[in-house]
């Protein structure tokens, strides 16, 4: 009976390993436009591609798969750590891949830290054109996450020009307000003007 049990102890304990193992894959999906955002893609230095970027982290370190499915355009998908600066578009790369596949998707492996943030940009392989690599106007794409840990999306910080232009915007409604408030004289009482007859 003991030999029994420490199979089945063995058993259990191997089986909610390989259940820990790979978390629960993390699929977001997106769209290309001619008003996404544009940088100048590394490894080239000219150009206007089209990017849209997604920072996420990890619970768990380890070797992480990230592939995303363009089915409109031929895709390129980046992995920055730390940070994403479409000015500065080589600091802080990782890893980068044109083609999977297809040429229709992107696939790359990474080696990822827990608690750090990551920054997965998917663009185009070709600048914003009507060629036939290129996206038409509006171009959809998935990107999957999978790993030994539990993916999470940070929520974007607002730039310093949103919190100027939210208090101006509140500013103004005080001003207004202020404006729009009667004036009361000396004379009158905030009681009602009702007369008796």
């Amino acid at each position: 009976m003991k030999t029994f049990g420490n199979i089945l102890s063995a058993v259990v304990l191997s089986v909610v390993s390989a259940s820990s193992a790979f978390a629960a894959d993390y699929t977001y999906t997106d769209t290309l436009t001619a008003n996404s955002p544009s940088f100048v893609r590394p490894p080239r230095s000219f150009g206007d591609y089209r990017y849209s970027a997604f920072e996420f982290n990890t619970s768990a370190t380890g070797t992480y798969q990230i592939t995303t499915q363009a089915p409109t355009y031929d895709g390129y998908l980046f992995l920055y750590s730390g940070s994403f600066d479409a000015k500065n578009p080589s600091a802080n790369l990782l890893e980068s891949s044109d083609d999977g596949t297809s040429f229709m998707n992107s696939s790359l492996t990474a080696l990822l830290s827990a608690d750090i943030n990551y920054y997965a940009v998917n663009t185009t392989y070709s600048v914003y054109s009507s060629n036939a690599f290129a996206y038409p106007d509006a171009a959809g794409f998935s990107t999957t996450i999978s790993g030994p840990g539990v993916i999470t999306a940070v929520a974007a910080v607002p730039e310093p020009e949103t919190y100027a232009m939210l208090l101006a915007g509140l500013g103004l409604m005080g001003y207004v307000a202020r404006r729009r408030k009667p004036n009361k004289t000396a004379g009158e009482s905030s009681s009602s003007n009702w007369a008796i007859v």
